[in-house]
């Protein structure tokens, strides 16, 4: 009795595999929309664990995310800019540190309290150059929602677009051009750990 019934999970087993067939693949779109829905989802996480999580353990938690989905280093060179090119490499490698360092520090300041805030992915575009741009908005509890893009390049984020048309590299690279110019690699290092510290003491 007990070998027929074996016999029978067995044949049912070899019966869904083949109705279902394997899984198929993930067009690009939809690769990048899972992305920022993990990314999304690690910080409504962060937010909804505001009260128990201080500044450092949301760091902890959010920083491998983070890492995974966002491409900091490509990040850190586009901000830089041309002058990336002829840097040793030690002066890239601290820059490195620090921006990602700083963007961690950055996302588990703000996201650190849930007050009913919705998150939605909504359609994909391209976004050029090879890359797609997955359209999202965040809409705080009785106001009007934020829209973000997020462009995406080989399963990584190298960009947000605040109200989708406000680049947040171009941004970022408006900032530290000055002082990259006018202080170097050292100087640029420096102000960006600054930053990093300022964000630390206002959530300590």
């Amino acid at each position: 009795m007990l070998s027929r019934l074996r016999t029978a999970v067995v044949c049912l087993l070899g019966a869904f595999v083949l109705l279902t067939g394997p899984a198929l693949p993930q067009t690009p779109a939809e690769s990048a929309t899972a992305l920022t829905r993990q990314l999304y989802d690690a910080l409504l996480s962060s937010m909804k664990q505001g009260q128990t999580l201080n500044f450092q353990q949301r760091r902890a938690a959010l920083g491998p995310v983070i890492r995974r989905t966002f491409d900091l280093d490509l990040m850190t060179h586009l901000v830089v800019g041309r002058s990336w090119d002829t840097m040793p490499a030690n002066d890239r490698s601290a820059l490195k540190a620090a921006f990602a360092d700083w963007t961690i520090s950055t996302y588990a300041a703000r996201f650190n309290a849930f007050d009913g805030e919705h998150f939605n992915i909504g359609h994909v575009t391209d976004g050029g150059r090879g890359t797609l741009v997955v359209h999202t908005t965040i809409t705080p509890k009785g106001d009007a929602p934020v829209s973000l893009g997020y462009r995406v390049l080989k399963d990584r984020i190298i960009d947000i677009y605040l109200d989708n048309s406000i680049s947040q590299l171009a941004v970022w690279r408006g900032e530290f051009s000055a002082v990259l110019k006018q202080q170097g690699v050292a100087g640029l290092v420096s102000r960006i750990k600054e930053l990093t510290a300022k964000v630390a003491r206002d959530n300590s």
